[in-house]
């Protein structure tokens, strides 16, 4: 439970600063970024008297702080009503702002710090040419350790890695990737079937995360969740792995709130919202 609590009261990896007073100044840009997310919200364009009414706020203020996030292109008003909606050059910040997003950058604290606290292995995955490629790994500090490197492929239909992404991933599109790799039985856990897989799939997008339970590896278990960017597209997969000695069935179980609570973190940084 410790280790859950750590991965909940962080951002980005590092512990939160206690709660203070905000000064004069940051007060008023968290007010101009409260509007900004109601006029967000907003079906269509909204009024002053509407803002102020959801905000909190009087209505002068509001008045105040649209006009100047209009005046600087965050806010526009139309010129017939006075109502407001969101300005063009959010968009311009917005895309800069993903050109900027880095997956592995982004997600380097957080997979350290499930490392720290699963006690396992962590690997963080992007599907690549019909395959899972890991781009990042955390490893475990026992004795016995995975000996997967980053830039290294697996398979998609016998790994968590693979079967977290493709639960969210297009049916027809992860169809057309198995034609052309086909499904080889690694061990006797593998899936082999078309339809017994996307059963599987079906399974892990109802509760949202994948185990691998030796169908790759002998010896190996792991558990994994999606990562989803900005879109609420699995651009990613985050997993722990490590040996059915370590880890069994129920610490396997024990591992799932650890693992979502970071494949939700990470998806949070790439830009995902709710």
């Amino acid at each position: 439970m410790a280790a859950i609590n750590e991965l909940n009261n962080t951002h980005s990896g590092f512990p939160l600063e206690p709660d203070r007073e905000p000064s004069a100044g940051l007060s008023s840009v968290l007010r101009a970024l409260d509007l900004l997310e109601l006029v967000a919200e907003a079906s269509g364009e909204i009024g002053v008297t509407e803002l102020a009414a959801r905000s909190g706020m009087h209505k002068s203020s509001v008045s105040r702080v649209m006009a100047t996030l209009a005046s600087r292109g965050y806010a526009r008003q139309n010129p017939t009503t006075g109502r407001y909606a969101l300005g063009l050059h959010l968009a311009k910040l917005g895309t800069a702002s993903l050109a900027q997003v880095d997956l592995r950058q982004q997600a380097r604290p957080f997979v350290e710090q499930l490392c720290r606290a699963s006690g396992e292995t962590v690997h963080l995955a992007e599907m690549i040419d019909d395959s899972i490629v890991y781009i990042d790994k955390a490893e475990s500090e026992h004795v016995l350790t995975m000996r997967s490197r980053v830039g290294s492929s697996v398979p998609l239909h016998c790994t968590g890695l693979g079967k977290a992404l493709c639960a969210f991933l297009p049916q027809d599109f992860v169809l057309r990737c198995l034609d052309r790799t086909g499904m080889v039985r690694y061990r006797p856990n593998t899936i082999t079937d078309r339809d017994e897989f996307l059963v599987c799939l079906a399974e892990i997008r109802e509760r949202g995360y994948a185990i691998d339970d030796e169908e790759h590896e002998e010896g190996v278990r792991c558990v994994a969740v999606p990562v989803m960017d900005y879109l609420g597209r699995a651009v990613a997969a985050i997993s722990v792995s490590g040996p059915t000695v370590r880890l069994s069935c129920g610490r396997l179980d024990e591992m799932v709130p650890l693992v979502t609570s970071v494949g939700r973190a990470i998806s949070a940084a790439m830009g995902l919202r709710g």
